[in-house]
């Protein structure tokens, strides 16, 4: 190919007219360019990304979440063989149909875990509350519209204890 026909080039020769932004990414590419194909590639966009100051601006705009996500997706990208892009490319996207999102490490410090009933399985709780069991999508009738599946209500007096009552079981009457 000829000078200058690569889009790398052609970002980098019109430098005289760059925003600050581009120039910024210019100096990180060009000191981690000699590094480009002789590690993997997670290791290089790993690099890149911290340089730009990457994991800062993604904690600004999707928090700690937004960070693990980013992390994980680069170990994913260490997952992959490295060799020719598109193989590499090819095997990412497979990987990534089958990942779910990491947890959100903000979710630690809260005292209640939020699972499908699926992802439970096998595990003991001490308290477990299983929402919208009572809903019957036959009914075609919004959930407010059902009987509920149980009353809750305070009892008088000082230790205002609770009193739960429950409905009958549409499956047996």
């Amino acid at each position: 190919p000829e000078q200058g026909s690569f889009w790398s080039a052609k970002i980098l020769a019109a430098k005289p007219d760059l925003h600050q932004d581009l120039e910024r990414w210019q100096k990180v590419y060009q000191a981690l360019q000699p590094d480009c194909g002789r590690e993997p590639y997670a290791a290089t966009l790993q690099r890149f990304w911290e340089a730009l100051d990457g994991p800062a601006a993604i904690a600004q705009l999707a928090g700690a979440a937004g960070v693990s996500n980013s992390l994980r997706f680069l170990d994913l990208l260490d997952q992959c063989p490295q060799g020719r892009g598109e193989e590499t490319l090819a095997a990412l996207e497979g990987l990534l149909q089958n990942t779910y999102t990491p947890p959100d490490p903000c979710a630690a410090f809260s005292p209640i875990t939020m699972l499908t009933i699926h992802k439970a399985k096998g595990l003991e709780f001490d308290h477990v509350f299983s929402v919208g069991l009572d809903y019957d999508p036959r009914t075609r009738q919004p959930r407010g519209a059902q009987k509920a599946a149980f009353l809750m209500d305070r009892l008088p007096g000082k230790e205002r204890s609770y009193l739960a009552a429950g409905a009958t079981d549409r499956t047996t009457s």
